[in-house]
């Protein structure tokens, strides 16, 4: 393959098997790859001509920021589904989906792996490139997949697991975003009464010679500070962000925030029930296609964000490999909840640990949709209460001198 993997704009001229002349354009890594899409396409070429743009907007469209969309990860593992069950080869399929994606950095990526997958490069080993499209487990499903000819059954469950990681992280997003709306409400007010309501009051007070309540006092210098000194707040504040940014990402800041996490009121039962939910569905998904255990909940182990979680998992790992059994230690855990390490018993026992842990993952989603969707409702109160304990502060400090004001008048 070339060392130039931009894609170029090509427009071509062909004939249909029936004698047909059509026209098109088509995007590919160079000449050689528009022609192989052309023959698979049953189309012969009779003109090829490269589309030279007056301006070059190519690396404009190669820009990703904040990695792939979701989206995107659903839309390519569905399509690879659909059509693996219904027999078409791999090179086919990338081809296609290529061509019918929208989004330029998925399509690069696929018009590189097509590339790889014609050379003879197997479909794990040509995605492996591309971490920031599939993470390891993804990876080491599809080549489990690849040795035991079940890679129609592994996109099948990878379909059905990233409509499920998009149903959740959806609902989040939603859950999150009244709260978002009325913080976003209070700074607004917030900020037009310090920088406009106060300014015009102070000079009515002063005028009249008030003599003002300890609040209002408070809130003018306040105001005053913020408007005199409002680079040195953006400054501080940019400061404490960086800081803990860096302390965030240490081990010490990492530790503390992951138990802080757990132990949240409202928040902290949401957190743990999703870290079993991420922890159960990994192993069900690495066991199920044939992945020995050890290397299951290594897997499972990088997928947990939480680092305690982390540290539990090691253990488990670390005994397993010693000869125990996971139910062992999942069953004296304190992060864990015992229904876990009842089910890993009774997997165990029974043969069929990857079934049960289907059922673990199922039962830990379905509580963390329920909490998700009640979550509004859930911190409603304190967000009212805020509110009110905001909004009556900077009534009854604008209202005392202005009743004073009243009465001077009158």
């Amino acid at each position: 393959m070339t060392n130039d993997t931009k894609l170029k704009k090509y427009r071509y001229t062909a004939l249909k098997k029936n004698g047909t002349r059509v026209k098109g354009t088509y995007e590919a890594i160079n000449k050689k790859q528009l022609l192989e899409y052309l023959y698979e396409n049953d189309l012969s070429p009779i003109y090829i001509d490269e589309i030279t743009p007056l301006f070059d907007l190519q690396s404009l469209k190669e820009i990703n920021i904040g990695g792939f969309p979701l989206k995107e990860k659903v839309f390519l593992v569905k399509q690879f589904s659909v059509m693996i069950s219904a027999g078409i080869p791999i090179s086919k399929i990338i081809s296609v989906l290529a061509a019918q994606t929208d989004y330029y950095p998925l399509k690069k990526i696929l018009n590189e792996v097509y590339a790889d997958v014609s050379s003879g490069k197997s479909l794990s080993e040509s995605f492996s490139k591309f971490p920031e499209l599939f993470d390891e487990i993804t990876l080491s499903l599809i080549e489990a997949g690849e040795s035991s000819g079940t890679l129609d059954k592994i996109f099948k469950k990878l379909s059905k697991d990233y409509t499920q990681r998009q149903k959740i992280t959806s609902a989040i997003k939603g859950a999150m975003m009244y709260p978002a709306v009325v913080t976003f409400v209070i700074l607004a007010v917030l900020s037009f009464i310090t920088f406009v309501i106060m300014p015009k009051l102070k000079t009515v007070f002063k005028d009249f010679n008030l003599k003002l309540p300890l609040i209002t006092k408070l809130l003018l210098i306040i105001s005053d500070t913020f408007i005199k000194y409002i680079y040195l707040y953006f400054l501080f504040f940019a400061i404490i962000g960086f800081l803990f940014y860096k302390w965030s990402k240490s081990k010490g800041g990492q530790k503390t925030l992951d138990k802080i996490k757990m132990q949240l009121p409202i928040f902290g039962k949401l957190y743990r029930e999703y870290q079993v939910s991420i922890f159960a569905r990994v192993m069900y998904l690495m066991l199920s296609a044939g992945v020995p255990i050890l290397k299951s909940l290594q897997l499972a182990q990088k997928a947990v964000p939480n680092f305690w979680f982390k540290l539990e998992i090691q253990d488990v790992y670390d005994h397993v490999a010693s000869g125990g059994k996971a139910s062992e230690l999942l069953l004296k855990s304190s992060i864990f909840p015992k229904i876990v390490g009842y089910m890993f018993d009774v997997g165990e026992r029974s043969g069929q640990l990857d079934v049960v842990l289907h059922k673990l993952a199922q039962y830990y989603e379905t509580e963390v949709m329920s909490v998700v969707k009640n979550i509004s409702s859930l911190i409603q109160p304190l967000i009212i209460l805020l509110l009110g304990v905001v909004v009556g502060t900077i009534v009854v400090a604008i209202y005392l001198p202005l009743t004073q004001l009243a009465t001077s008048i009158g």
